[in-house]
């Protein structure tokens, strides 16, 4: 059971642990840590050395959506079903104090505050779940440092860095009246108050009318990915056993409900592209494919350059719609885009007695990023190429390469494209 008092014990639990374990600046045997409001200067303190403090202050109280219409899990007693806690989501504010006066008094010197405010969050950082084992490793050690309120807590206390932006700081401090200071906004979940007790009230029992409305139950059922799959194109008898794929590769998901009834109405996006299904493997519900797409959709339209898929890491998520229960989409799973080498040709240099190698295949090349070509162990920064599109690479065979006499030695090629390589086994003989 959680009272009222829960807020306020979660508010001392959080002064205890920072108390306990905020690291001391060189000179300071003690940072206090306040909660309220934040003051600039206590009073009594000297304005030319202001002390080292912390301040949580709590300037929002929000209900959590998530849990509004459901019971607390134990809730086995028949006079709690029905009467869900109230769930809150505690939104504080910690302000780092202890400015110095520098010897023209007439500029503060904070840097105090940033040592203790990074203290601050790392310890918050290292205990993100406030539970009943944390104790105390000051003096006195090994007393609990979770409030006695908290003890019984259905759900765990947890605390995250909250991105608050600064329009939305500039306006908490404003409603203060107070000067800006060095803070960083903390979001506390979940924090439970139950409802008071209520007797239960007998109902009679009977039979129900002859006839009469009717109510029907469908269950949701969300997509959800459980494996990703790659077939390559030309061997889709030999899948790979990562989520590594080319363009023109057939991406292959598996998990459940991944088809909705109604043809069309399942889409599978990949990075911000969404997919029909392929025809091929015939589509399931356990298992939906799509073909990684170049410059269009597999109806004609375009893909606007800006939106094309480049090598590098991508999500991959499953949308359903057009079912009884509404529109549904999956969590996203990752896959990785690699740049393909279709061919290699060695081509004399003209006027000289070097050699080029004409590389084509698909990604080779994102303009504006890294990229090089390795040929055997020799590195090829894209800065050299010769020539360089996302289909054609043109590159000078370094002189090492050549310079050792012998028959025509075959040299594996490989392309990185904005930090990405290649995963196609290509050699070229080179003499």
């Amino acid at each position: 059971m959680s009272g009222h008092e829960v807020i306020r014990d979660v508010s001392a639990s959080l002064r205890a642990l920072l108390r306990d374990r905020v690291a001391r600046p060189p000179g300071v045997t003690d940072v206090p840590v306040t909660v309220g409001t934040p003051r600039p200067v206590p009073a009594g303190a000297s304005p030319a050395a202001e002390p080292a403090r912390l301040n949580l202050f709590l300037y929002r109280v929000s209900e959590s959506p998530y849990l509004k219409n459901l019971d607390a899990p134990p809730a086995g007693s028949p006079t709690r079903y029905g009467s869900p806690p109230l769930s809150l989501h505690l939104h504080y504010l910690l302000t780092a104090f202890g400015s110095v006066l520098d010897s023209a008094g007439d500029t503060h010197d904070e840097s105090r505050a940033q040592l203790v405010l990074g203290s601050a969050m790392r310890v918050l950082h290292e205990t993100p779940i406030l539970t009943e084992d944390l104790v105390s490793t000051r003096d006195p050690v090994d007393q609990p440092l979770l409030a006695a309120g908290l003890a019984d807590s259905v759900e765990q206390i947890t605390v995250t860095l909250d991105p608050v932006g600064l329009d939305d700081l500039t306006k908490v401090w404003t409603a203060l009246t107070t000067p800006f200071r060095l803070s960083a906004a903390y979001l506390v979940t979940v924090v439970q108050i139950d409802q008071r007790a209520r007797p239960p009230v007998a109902v009679e029992v009977g039979e129900g009318p002859a006839a009469g409305p009717r109510v029907r139950v469908h269950t949701l059922r969300t997509p959800a990915i459980s494996r990703l799959r790659v077939l390559p194109a030309g061997a889709a008898d030999q899948p790979r056993a990562h989520p590594v794929a080319r363009i023109g590769d057939t991406l292959v998901v598996e998990g459940t409900s991944l088809l909705a009834p109604a043809p069309g109405r399942t889409l599978v996006r990949v990075g911000g592209i969404d997919l029909p299904l392929a025809a091929a493997p015939v589509p399931t519900p356990d298992r939906v494919a799509v073909v990684i797409p170049d410059a269009a959709l597999p109806d004609g339209r375009p893909i606007p350059p800006e939106s094309r898929l480049q090598p590098g890491t991508h999500t991959v998520s499953v949308a359903t719609s057009g079912t009884v229960a509404g529109p549904a989409r999956s969590a996203p799973a990752a896959m990785m885009i690699v740049p393909a080498v279709a061919a290699v040709v060695v081509e004399a240099e003209p006027g000289g007695t070097g050699r080029i190698l004409k590389v084509t295949g698909s990604r080779l090349h994102v303009p504006g990023q890294p990229g090089e070509t390795l040929i055997g162990r020799v590195v090829v920064p894209a800065a050299s190429y010769l020539e360089a599109s996302p289909t054609s690479l043109r590159v000078r065979v370094p002189a090492a390469l050549l310079a050792e006499a012998g028959p025509p030695t075959p040299v594996p090629v490989r392309v990185r494209a904005a930090g990405v390589s290649s995963i196609d086994r290509t050699t070229v003989e080179l003499p």
